[in-house]
């Protein structure tokens, strides 16, 4: 999300066959997180590696956490001090946040795909989200169901408009980029991503060598 509040994206749309990850906005910006790492301002990539961020401000370690719609009722109930939840910062393009939805799949292995089908029938049901919207869990899909998990959230205290207003302001939103050989992509940048926030090497250096790596996966 901090990368695209500059304008980046991680390529051109749905199926795209080259990743952006050698673009100079992109590349300062994850320099800048390193940086800012380095000096002491964001948790060391070790304790984040080791804990996980989530873990690490809910035990009070970090004042500050960036996550998604989905942690709102673990946070504020597993935290050691009160939480409140604001909008994203704010940079040359706006806020933007990665939207992101799941999909109620059948294993193809499943000795039951009747009473599978059922059960997924039922996921996608509004009846499944008004009870998913009523317990206060996550947002369902559902605007009716929305508006219920809205209330069960005021009724605990929570104001969780930071997240409502992020998606419905215009351009806000982004998708998780869709593209063939996501799993090797993730192989190569995750080890990169890994380095730069260790110190081990350079963005400019890093990102320039993996780009060329993940958009050779498409040739």
């Amino acid at each position: 999300w901090l990368t695209n509040t500059t304008g980046w994206t991680f390529n051109d749309g749905l199926y795209d066959t080259k990743y952006n990850y050698d673009d100079p906005r992109f590349i300062a910006s994850i320099q800048w997180v390193a940086d800012q790492m380095a000096a002491g301002y964001i948790m060391p990539q070790e304790q984040v590696s080791s804990l996980g961020g989530g873990a690490a401000f809910e035990s009070g370690l970090g004042a500050l956490h960036a996550n998604g719609s989905w942690m709102i009722g673990e946070l504020s109930s597993q935290s050691s001090a009160p939480v409140g939840f604001a909008r994203l910062p704010q940079g040359p393009e706006g806020r933007k946040s990665m939207f992101n939805g799941l999909a109620d799949s059948i294993w193809v292995g499943t000795e039951h795909p009747d009473e599978a089908w059922q059960w997924v029938k039922y996921l996608a049901s509004q009846e499944c989200a008004d009870v998913v919207g009523e317990a206060g869990v996550v947002f369902p899909a559902q605007q009716s169901a929305v508006d219920k998990a809205l209330t069960a959230y005021a009724a605990k205290g929570l104001d969780v408009s930071a997240f409502t207003d992020q998606a419905l302001e215009e351009g806000g939103t982004f998708l998780f980029p869709v593209t063939d050989h996501a799993s090797e992509v993730t192989a190569i940048m995750d080890p990169v991503m890994q380095s730069i926030m260790l110190g081990q090497t350079d963005a400019q250096t890093a990102l320039t060598a993996a780009a060329a790596e993940v958009n050779a996966l498409f040739q």
